[in-house]
């Protein structure tokens, strides 16, 4: 025979076991959650119009969309998503000054979560035309909000690899590795085919030898 105490813990126990997959579903709500942009050209901007399937059986509407960086704008297309239907979103990017492999993440926060759906935009910038590619462009206009921030120059160490290199790089586990002879070459004077510009004054980028000195020594601890 089945105790009263058993009993009474299994009422008390399946509300919560309710609520905690509820919740966890809710973080699967639209496929795909990865978008394959393909190789775009380098300075062009790129609409991308991404089709999201509803996969709950609720409805749903998307409030809002953000992406990572700025150069990135996203505007919902479709908002109201029946279950099993259909959502849209339109990214608009900005590939000047960008060459090589991309990864971009755009939250879509929805009513039936606090926290937002993240679906994840790969693809390739190649440059076909003639002449280098400016990837300096990120010192200027929207991008060196994203890329710079404010009051760089006051900056070192840590809170100026935060501020120039995380959104770019995230927690430089990558770089770690890497010599101080090869840090500082990157740092200072860009890498070849890549998006990344040289950040020494030298180069036209903002920061001084002793920025530089000090992201190295950084990312060396």
């Amino acid at each position: 025979m089945i105790s009263r105490t058993a009993i009474l813990l299994y009422i008390l126990t399946v509300p919560i076991l309710l609520t905690a997959s509820t919740a966890h579903a809710e973080e699967h709500i639209f496929v795909p959650a990865e978008y394959d942009a393909g190789v775009l050209e380098e300075g062009t901007s790129v609409n991308m119009d991404i089709i999201l399937r509803n996969i709950t059986r609720r409805n749903l509407r998307i409030v809002s969309v953000e992406t990572s960086c700025g150069c990135t704008e996203a505007a919902v297309m479709r908002g109201e998503v029946e279950p099993g239907g259909y959502g849209a979103v339109r990214l608009t990017m900005d590939t000047t000054g960008k060459i090589g492999r991309f990864a971009k993440t755009v939250e879509v926060l929805t009513d039936a979560s606090d926290e937002p759906f993240i679906l994840t935009v790969r693809g390739e910038v190649r440059h076909s035309g003639d002449g280098p590619v400016d990837a300096g462009v990120i010192f200027r206009g929207k991008c060196r909000k994203c890329h710079l921030g404010g009051n760089i120059e006051s900056k070192r160490g840590e809170i100026l690899y935060n501020a120039a290199c995380y959104v770019c790089h995230k927690e430089a586990s990558s770089l770690k590795g890497a010599s101080v002879e090869t840090l500082l070459r990157a740092i200072s004077g860009g890498v070849k085919g890549t998006s990344m510009p040289g950040f020494s004054e030298s180069e036209g980028g903002p920061l001084t030898e002793e920025q530089i000195d000090s992201l190295v020594e950084f990312l060396r601890e």
